[in-house]
């Protein structure tokens, strides 16, 4: 836990070769750790999860999208899913802050569906129309988000545009490094 939050604070920091040192040291120990189970430490992997959502948070995207990018869970794992859909989301608050929104909405749709647990693809529809919103207005991420067949999603998309019209809500994906070991 430990050095998930001080990378994290050196995310905040935008220093990333500090963020990548400490995410070094911190999967070696963690793998010496479980040396003798042969599997990689998940609870690494969810660390790694709060240490891209800093870097997404201060526009790290390149730093973001490497440390996304070593994040394999396990197969068979019951929370691989969870993970995975975590990943997603990350990928997609990337891609709308960045204003690919195209891109940011093909993402999304293929999200599973949200459950009573996560709600990570609603998150995903609704970040991507307040960004749009605030970037291009109404006219612009109206039409699709009133398009979308499923209630939910269209839900969470009209929710965006709600919250960027009426200048509330937040873009920042919560992260929380302080996590037992």
């Amino acid at each position: 836990g430990a050095y998930a939050t001080v990378a994290a604070a050196c995310a905040e920091m935008k220093d990333v070769a500090c963020v990548n040192i400490t995410m070094e040291k911190m999967r070696s120990v963690t793998a010496s750790k479980h040396l003798d189970e042969k599997i990689p430490d998940s609870r690494a992997d969810l660390m790694a999860l709060s240490v891209t959502a800093a870097l997404i948070d201060v526009g790290e995207f390149d730093a973001a999208s490497h440390l996304l990018a070593s994040i394999e869970p396990p197969e068979g794992e019951a929370w691989k899913m969870s993970i995975d859909t975590e990943v997603q989301l990350q990928h997609v608050v990337m891609l709308a802050q960045q204003g690919n929104f195209t891109g940011a909405r093909s993402l999304a749709l293929t999200m599973r569906p949200d459950e009573v647990s996560d709600v990570e693809r609603g998150t995903a529809l609704r970040t991507i129309t307040l960004l749009e919103t605030k970037k291009y207005g109404i006219t612009s991420s109206l039409p699709w988000a009133s398009g979308l067949q499923d209630a939910e999603d269209r839900a969470y998309a009209l929710l965006g545009i709600a919250q960027a019209v009426l200048e509330i809500g937040d873009v920042r994906l919560p992260y929380n490094a302080i996590q037992p070991l």
